[in-house]
């Protein structure tokens, strides 16, 4: 699907190019499901902990770089905001929505002490290189992802925590109406719904519905189809909307029953295999964080979770060397 996507691009040379780099996220689940889980995860966690690192140090010395280049004199190409690496200071939370249910699943299946430092470590480090940013979405995701891993532990823990999280809106009515105007402001929502149902949507349905605009095309088709408001011209602001405009309907069925089938096995095996089950929380926290914006086009973020598909297509792997090994003695 993405190959036809090049094909029928509305910028050949752009998604050709891009194609190139959309090639190291299915290599990226490719290894993830041939190597051990428990290597992938630690390795995961060490990059939390650099890249959170690196943040924290940052902002202790104030070093806020921004850095543009174009690739062959025409794509251009921006790393700024506070994480270099993660182009963006919000992806930094994205990143570790990812990071941390594998972290906690690998605490809680480990009795390495070094390791469940290192998860330790990663978890307070992340939460304070995200503090600055006060990444909002990258919070209700998380207090989401930590409700719905008690309320299925236990409906009773579930509610508490719940309860506990509605104390300080009651004690402090302001911060509802904070986060109302936060919501509703011209910047979160009008820009936003405007994008999605007045240009992206239309405009595929339009123009290419099977194919969309090309893998990277989406720059290109909200700056040569615009329309009389305003709206996102980088990306959409939605994981889904991306998605759907740069590979079709086409693409967007086969790579969304890819997510699916993926979460309901993680889900499925999770009672065994604890990894899984924290997988089963990335990919949920990805889903959840997708509605209002589009992060996995940027390579390091996508490559991440593409790792987490594959580590969940290992499970794949092992079923069928233990449907052969079964086969074999049931033969001998």
């Amino acid at each position: 699907m993405v190959i036809l996507s090049v094909i029928f691009s509305i910028d050949k040379n752009r998604s050709s190019l891009a194609f190139v780099f959309f090639l190291l996220y299915p290599l990226s689940l490719f290894l993830a499901a041939h190597l051990d889980k428990v290597k992938v995860v630690k390795a995961l966690i060490i990059g939390g902990l650099v890249v959170s690192l690196f943040a924290v140090i940052q902002w202790g010395f104030g070093f806020y770089p921004h850095i543009k280049f174009e690739i062959l004199g025409k794509i251009p190409v921006s790393i700024s905001g506070t994480v270099v690496g993660l182009q963006k200071t919000n992806s930094l939370a994205r990143f570790l929505i990812m990071v941390f249910p594998l972290a906690i699943a690998l605490f809680g299946s480990l009795k390495d002490f070094f390791w469940k430092f290192l998860v330790v470590s990663l978890l307070s480090l992340g939460i304070l290189a995200m503090v600055p940013t006060k990444p909002l979405g990258g919070m209700i995701t998380f207090i989401l992802l930590l409700f719905m891993a008690l309320f299925l532990k236990d409906w009773k823990i579930g509610l508490a925590f719940f309860v506990v999280i509605l104390i300080p809106l009651l004690i402090k009515p302001d911060i509802p109406t904070e986060l109302i105007e936060r919501f509703t402001s011209y910047s979160n929502v009008k820009t936003r719904v405007d994008t999605w149902m007045r240009f992206a949507i239309p405009t595929v349905m339009k123009k290419a519905p099977l194919t969309g605009f090309g893998v990277g095309g989406y720059p290109v088709a909200s700056r040569i189809f615009e329309g009389n408001f305003r709206y996102m011209h980088n990306h959409p602001h939605s994981f889904y909307i991306y998605t759907l405009s740069e590979i079709g309907i086409l693409g967007f069925l086969s790579f969304f029953s890819l997510i699916f089938s993926s979460l309901i096995l993680s889900f499925k095996m999770g009672k065994k295999d604890v990894l899984l089950l924290g997988a089963f929380f990335s990919i949920v926290g990805v889903l959840i964080e997708g509605l209002i914006t589009s992060f996995l086009e940027y390579l390091p973020i996508g490559m991440v979770f593409w790792l987490i598909l594959g580590l969940v297509a290992s499970n794949f792997k092992e079923k069928e060397l233990r449907g052969s090994l079964d086969s074999h003695i049931k033969k001998q």
